[in-house]
């Protein structure tokens, strides 16, 4: 497989992206765990936990028929502590309980310990606890407090209990580990800086992989434009690479053009031998078809000097053999004059009908027919009406007694297509061309020459001369473009 220059930069850029969408994973992960991270996702995480807590301490109010004025009884005690092991079960290192302002701590619990579920209060952290909820219930909305210390920052929350008695509020207390955040804030400058270099890395990257875009675009564009028979010298485009692509391809024309020029003088002398060769078969097929007519006129002529009784029958006989030269020297004419035509815009119904009347003179036991979806067209009448007349006769020629010659004439797009169909054997597939060529003909005393006239005819017009293939007959195809077109 084939790896282009431009493919390979661009994955390239596409690594360095990676990388760089790599780094910028772990500087977040670095950022979060600094201090002031570690500290806002510990308030959030404990904000989160006093709304739980408050939410099935309403559920569990709300089940009593009247709410109890106090909840120091021991049985209230237990289904408090029930409450926040369940509540604080999904928020990992979160400590926390129900306190009253007479009696105390009413439940305490630390479900995500180490070594189980905690429900001991830590009396290293008593006074701040009574002074924070005191506080919450005194001003009636929430309290925060942070401690901090090497290491670590240990924060507290507390809201007084709209569904409970007026002395009652939850606290909660966390701590937010921070001993590596002087390591990670090194850390982070460090990796910071390499992404840094990384983006400007990619920046590098991409700004070469469009200049060498536009060069290559730009090279592409100078030879597609660059005409392949004069071909001009290319222009460098600067970059090393490329300059020497340049010159390779600017070297390759200049042997390209000696080669056009020597293919051209080949070409003239395969042209020139090519038509003597043509010239000797025409004159070969010419001395053919024109010596056996002559030779049947010598015996008759000397039959009729021999014999003078036989004059006038001597001479009548040689008239089909006058005519057939007569009709020989008339096709080659009409090959001469191929492109001395004169068109002309040509009522199509009236010039065919024409046509159509020659035929029925040359095939007299066929049927022929005939339609035209078009009114008007403009071409050679003269002309094209030879080309339709040799198909017409070709068709008579090969069509059975009683069969159909059907003429057609509509729209192809933007082309006229005249269409002479007649019944009788097919074309072969292998004969389909060389019809077209002359002195090729499948009848006994054809010229071979009505084929490549019509042909020569139709492409003198621009157009083509097609044998279609058919069941149980053939089909001849002709193609005029509009003028106009």
């Amino acid at each position: 497989m084939k790896i282009s220059l431009r493919a390979s930069l661009a994955a390239l850029w596409v690594l360095v992206a990676v990388v760089s969408a790599v780094l910028a994973a772990m500087l977040l992960g670095l950022f979060r765990l600094g201090v002031g991270a570690q500290v806002e996702e510990t308030e959030k995480k404990l904000d989160r936990a006093r709304r739980r807590v408050g939410e099935r301490f309403g559920v569990y109010a709300a089940s009593f028929p009247a709410p109890p004025e106090r909840f120091d009884a021991p049985e209230r005690r237990r289904e408090l502590q029930l409450l926040l092991e369940l509540a604080l079960a999904d928020f990992p290192q979160v400590e926390g309980g129900f306190w009253d302002l007479e009696a105390g701590s009413l439940a305490y619990a630390f479900p995500t310990y180490g070594g189980g579920v905690k429900t001991d209060l830590p009396t290293a952290e008593l006074a701040r606890i009574t002074d924070i909820v005191r506080t919450a219930l005194v001003n009636g909305r929430p309290e925060r407090r942070r401690f901090d210390r090497p290491g670590e920052s240990t924060l507290f929350s507390a809201e007084a209990l709209a569904e409970g008695p007026p002395a009652l509020a939850v606290w909660l207390l966390s701590r937010a580990h921070v001993e590596g955040a002087a390591a990670s804030s090194r850390l982070l400058w460090g990796l910071s800086a390499a992404a840094l270099l990384t983006l400007l890395s990619g920046a590098g990257v991409l700004m070469l992989l469009r200049a060498w875009s536009r060069r290559v675009s730009s090279l592409e564009q100078a030879i597609a434009a660059t005409p392949p028979d004069a071909p001009p010298p290319l222009a460098e485009t600067g970059q090393g690479e490329l300059d020497r692509i340049v010159g390779a391809v600017n070297g390759l024309h200049v042997r390209l053009r000696d080669s056009q020029a020597e293919t051209r003088r080949l070409h003239a002398r395969l042209v020139q031998s090519e038509r003597l060769a043509v010239v000797g078969r025409m004159a070969a097929q010419l001395a053919h078809e024109i010596r056996n007519p002559l030779a049947a006129m010598r015996l008759r002529t000397e039959n009729a000097i021999a014999r003078p009784e036989r004059h006038g029958a001597a001479l009548e006989a040689m008239l089909p053999d006058i005519g057939r030269l007569d009709d020989l020297l008339e096709r080659l004419l009409a090959m001469a004059r191929l492109n001395a035509h004169h068109p002309r815009e040509v009522a199509l119904g009236p010039w065919l009908e024409s046509r159509f009347e020659f035929a029925r003179a040359a095939a007299p036991n066929a049927v022929v027919s005939g339609s035209t979806r078009v009114d008007a067209w403009t071409f050679d009448p003269d002309a094209l009406a030879r080309a339709l007349d040799n198909l017409l006769l070709n068709a008579a020629a090969h069509a059975p007694p009683g069969g159909r010659i059907t003429v057609s004439a509509e729209r192809a797009g933007t082309s006229l297509r005249l269409a002479v169909e007649n019944d009788g054997d097919p074309v072969p597939a292998e004969r389909r061309e060389t019809i077209f060529e002359p002195f090729v003909s499948a009848r006994p005393g054809g010229s071979g020459l009505g084929l490549p006239i019509a042909r020569g005819v139709v492409e003198s017009h621009g157009g083509t001369l097609e044998c279609i293939p058919r069941a149980g007959g053939a089909r001849f195809e002709i193609l005029l473009p509009c003028p106009a077109s």
